[in-house]
Protein backbone atom coordinates (compact mmCIF):
# COMPACT_ATOMS: atom_id res chain seq x y z
CA UNK A 1 0.00 0.00 0.00
CA UNK A 2 3.30 2.48 1.25
CA UNK A 3 4.56 1.91 -2.68
CA UNK A 4 1.25 2.50 -4.34
CA UNK A 5 0.73 5.70 -2.41
CA UNK A 6 4.24 7.11 -3.26
CA UNK A 7 3.96 5.74 -6.96
CA UNK A 8 0.91 7.98 -7.80
CA UNK A 9 2.73 10.90 -5.83
CA UNK A 10 5.37 10.84 -7.82
CA UNK A 11 3.07 10.63 -11.20
CA UNK A 12 0.97 13.07 -10.01
CA UNK A 13 4.17 15.87 -9.40
CA UNK A 14 5.36 14.63 -13.06
CA UNK A 15 2.37 15.59 -14.31
CA UNK A 16 2.37 18.87 -12.32
CA UNK A 17 5.58 19.52 -13.07
CA UNK A 18 5.36 19.03 -16.95
CA UNK A 19 2.54 21.76 -17.00
CA UNK A 20 4.85 24.18 -15.48
CA UNK A 21 7.33 23.98 -18.21
CA UNK A 22 4.55 24.35 -20.65
CA UNK A 23 3.15 27.18 -19.57
CA UNK A 24 7.04 28.64 -18.95
CA UNK A 25 7.48 28.19 -22.28
CA UNK A 26 4.18 29.83 -23.32
CA UNK A 27 5.10 33.37 -21.86
CA UNK A 28 2.54 35.96 -21.80
CA UNK A 29 0.30 35.33 -24.79
CA UNK A 30 -0.32 31.80 -22.62
CA UNK A 31 -1.52 33.57 -19.24
CA UNK A 32 -3.52 36.32 -21.02
CA UNK A 33 -5.46 33.35 -22.92
CA UNK A 34 -5.68 31.97 -19.69
CA UNK A 35 -7.24 34.70 -17.75
CA UNK A 36 -10.09 34.87 -21.10
CA UNK A 37 -11.68 31.36 -20.03
CA UNK A 38 -12.75 33.17 -16.61
CA UNK A 39 -14.41 36.54 -18.10
CA UNK A 40 -18.19 36.63 -18.95
CA UNK A 41 -21.75 37.00 -17.64
CA UNK A 42 -22.96 37.11 -14.15
CA UNK A 43 -24.59 34.36 -12.35
CA UNK A 44 -28.10 34.04 -12.07
CA UNK A 45 -30.84 31.75 -10.27
CA UNK A 46 -34.77 32.38 -10.65
CA UNK A 47 -37.77 31.05 -8.34
CA UNK A 48 -41.72 31.30 -8.90
CA UNK A 49 -45.02 30.66 -7.35
CA UNK A 50 -48.50 30.63 -8.80
CA UNK A 51 -50.94 33.22 -8.28
CA UNK A 52 -54.74 32.41 -8.42
CA UNK A 53 -57.67 34.86 -7.85
CA UNK A 54 -60.75 33.40 -6.43
CA UNK A 55 -64.27 35.35 -8.21
CA UNK A 56 -67.88 34.91 -6.76
CA UNK A 57 -71.03 35.39 -8.36
CA UNK A 58 -71.88 39.24 -8.01
CA UNK A 59 -74.84 41.52 -8.81
CA UNK A 60 -75.84 45.19 -7.44
CA UNK A 61 -78.65 46.96 -9.11
CA UNK A 62 -78.64 51.22 -8.02
CA UNK A 63 -80.49 54.19 -9.02
CA UNK A 64 -78.13 56.33 -11.22
CA UNK A 65 -79.35 59.60 -10.42
CA UNK A 66 -78.50 58.18 -6.55
CA UNK A 67 -75.70 55.81 -6.90
CA UNK A 68 -77.13 53.50 -4.47
CA UNK A 69 -80.37 51.40 -4.01
CA UNK A 70 -82.63 54.03 -2.70
CA UNK A 71 -83.50 56.20 -5.34
CA UNK A 72 -84.91 59.82 -4.87
CA UNK A 73 -88.97 60.21 -4.17
CA UNK A 74 -90.66 60.63 -7.64
CA UNK A 75 -93.67 63.27 -7.18
CA UNK A 76 -96.64 63.53 -9.49
CA UNK A 77 -98.93 66.64 -8.62
CA UNK A 78 -102.01 66.68 -10.27
CA UNK A 79 -103.82 70.25 -10.52
CA UNK A 80 -106.86 69.83 -12.95
CA UNK A 81 -109.06 68.25 -14.57
CA UNK A 82 -107.21 67.52 -17.41
CA UNK A 83 -104.86 66.06 -14.85
CA UNK A 84 -106.81 63.76 -13.36
CA UNK A 85 -108.80 62.55 -16.05
CA UNK A 86 -106.05 62.21 -18.33
CA UNK A 87 -102.88 61.53 -16.00
CA UNK A 88 -99.55 63.02 -15.37
CA UNK A 89 -96.00 61.07 -16.22
CA UNK A 90 -93.01 61.37 -13.66
CA UNK A 91 -89.63 62.30 -14.95
CA UNK A 92 -87.21 59.52 -16.35
CA UNK A 93 -86.03 57.48 -13.32
CA UNK A 94 -82.41 55.55 -14.62
CA UNK A 95 -81.41 52.43 -12.93
CA UNK A 96 -78.49 50.20 -13.63
CA UNK A 97 -77.39 46.70 -12.89
CA UNK A 98 -73.96 45.25 -12.89
CA UNK A 99 -73.96 41.50 -13.31
CA UNK A 100 -70.96 39.12 -14.16
CA UNK A 101 -73.92 36.42 -14.96
CA UNK A 102 -77.11 37.00 -16.96
CA UNK A 103 -79.95 38.44 -15.03
CA UNK A 104 -83.64 39.52 -14.56
CA UNK A 105 -85.27 42.13 -13.46
CA UNK A 106 -88.97 41.72 -11.44
CA UNK A 107 -90.96 45.07 -10.41
CA UNK A 108 -93.64 45.29 -7.57
CA UNK A 109 -95.07 47.76 -5.08
CA UNK A 110 -94.35 46.96 -1.10
CA UNK A 111 -98.39 47.21 -0.89
CA UNK A 112 -101.79 47.06 -2.57
CA UNK A 113 -103.12 50.22 -1.72
CA UNK A 114 -101.65 53.34 -1.17
CA UNK A 115 -100.23 55.00 2.09
CA UNK A 116 -102.76 58.06 2.92
CA UNK A 117 -101.80 61.96 4.20
CA UNK A 118 -104.45 64.38 4.09
CA UNK A 119 -107.25 65.78 6.28
CA UNK A 120 -109.96 63.12 5.13
CA UNK A 121 -110.62 60.19 7.98
CA UNK A 122 -110.93 57.36 7.10
CA UNK A 123 -108.32 57.43 4.74
CA UNK A 124 -109.66 56.96 0.96
CA UNK A 125 -108.89 53.27 0.14
CA UNK A 126 -107.13 53.82 -3.16
CA UNK A 127 -105.65 50.34 -5.01
CA UNK A 128 -102.47 50.67 -6.66
CA UNK A 129 -103.68 48.40 -9.92
CA UNK A 130 -105.84 51.16 -10.59
CA UNK A 131 -103.82 54.43 -10.70
CA UNK A 132 -99.96 53.31 -10.96
CA UNK A 133 -98.48 52.38 -14.05
CA UNK A 134 -94.99 51.71 -15.40
CA UNK A 135 -93.32 52.17 -18.81
CA UNK A 136 -89.60 51.12 -20.01
CA UNK A 137 -89.01 53.97 -22.44
CA UNK A 138 -85.22 53.10 -23.27
CA UNK A 139 -83.46 49.90 -22.56
CA UNK A 140 -79.33 49.36 -22.55
CA UNK A 141 -79.37 46.00 -20.74
CA UNK A 142 -79.26 43.29 -23.53
CA UNK A 143 -82.33 41.52 -22.20
CA UNK A 144 -85.65 41.91 -23.08
CA UNK A 145 -88.62 43.71 -21.93
CA UNK A 146 -91.96 42.21 -20.76
CA UNK A 147 -94.54 43.13 -23.27
CA UNK A 148 -96.89 45.00 -20.49
CA UNK A 149 -94.24 47.79 -19.95
CA UNK A 150 -92.49 47.83 -23.59
CA UNK A 151 -92.93 51.44 -24.43
CA UNK A 152 -97.16 51.44 -22.90
CA UNK A 153 -97.97 51.50 -19.06
CA UNK A 154 -98.46 48.58 -17.67
CA UNK A 155 -100.63 48.77 -14.14
CA UNK A 156 -98.13 48.21 -11.37
CA UNK A 157 -99.26 46.00 -8.43
CA UNK A 158 -97.42 44.09 -4.96
CA UNK A 159 -97.43 41.57 -7.38
CA UNK A 160 -94.63 40.09 -8.57
CA UNK A 161 -93.82 40.94 -12.29
CA UNK A 162 -90.98 40.24 -15.04
CA UNK A 163 -89.44 43.46 -16.66
CA UNK A 164 -85.79 42.47 -17.56
CA UNK A 165 -85.11 38.94 -18.89
CA UNK A 166 -82.02 37.34 -19.81
CA UNK A 167 -80.18 40.66 -19.50
CA UNK A 168 -76.57 40.38 -20.48
CA UNK A 169 -73.47 40.50 -18.35
CA UNK A 170 -71.20 43.73 -17.57
CA UNK A 171 -71.16 46.66 -15.23
CA UNK A 172 -73.22 49.57 -16.87
CA UNK A 173 -76.47 47.72 -17.78
CA UNK A 174 -78.81 50.68 -17.64
CA UNK A 175 -82.80 50.61 -18.36
CA UNK A 176 -85.24 53.89 -17.93
CA UNK A 177 -88.28 54.06 -16.54
CA UNK A 178 -91.43 56.52 -16.59
CA UNK A 179 -94.60 56.51 -14.11
CA UNK A 180 -97.49 57.12 -15.02
CA UNK A 181 -101.13 58.05 -12.82
CA UNK A 182 -104.79 58.58 -13.80
CA UNK A 183 -106.62 58.16 -10.69
CA UNK A 184 -109.65 59.81 -12.14
CA UNK A 185 -112.05 62.24 -9.97
CA UNK A 186 -112.78 59.55 -7.55
CA UNK A 187 -110.22 60.33 -4.31
CA UNK A 188 -109.92 62.99 -2.10
CA UNK A 189 -106.67 65.47 -2.10
CA UNK A 190 -103.76 64.65 -0.12
CA UNK A 191 -100.63 62.78 -0.45
CA UNK A 192 -100.58 59.50 -1.72
CA UNK A 193 -97.25 57.10 -1.92
CA UNK A 194 -96.20 53.40 -2.28
CA UNK A 195 -93.01 51.97 -2.43
CA UNK A 196 -91.61 50.35 -5.99
CA UNK A 197 -89.47 47.76 -5.73
CA UNK A 198 -87.22 46.38 -8.37
CA UNK A 199 -85.78 43.37 -7.71
CA UNK A 200 -82.12 41.86 -9.92
CA UNK A 201 -81.37 38.03 -9.90
CA UNK A 202 -79.05 36.23 -11.39
CA UNK A 203 -79.51 33.59 -13.73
Amino acid sequence: MKKISILSALIYSFVLSANAQDNHASGQNSGSSKNSMFLGTGMSSSAHHNVGIGLSNVIALSFVSSGGSTGGAVYMPLTSVSDYNNGVSSEVQQLKVESNREFNVTVNTNSPKFTYSGNVSPAPNVPVDQVLALKVIANATGGAIASVFNNISGALSNMTQNLVSNGATGGHQIFSVQYKTTPGISFPSGTYSVAVVYTASQK
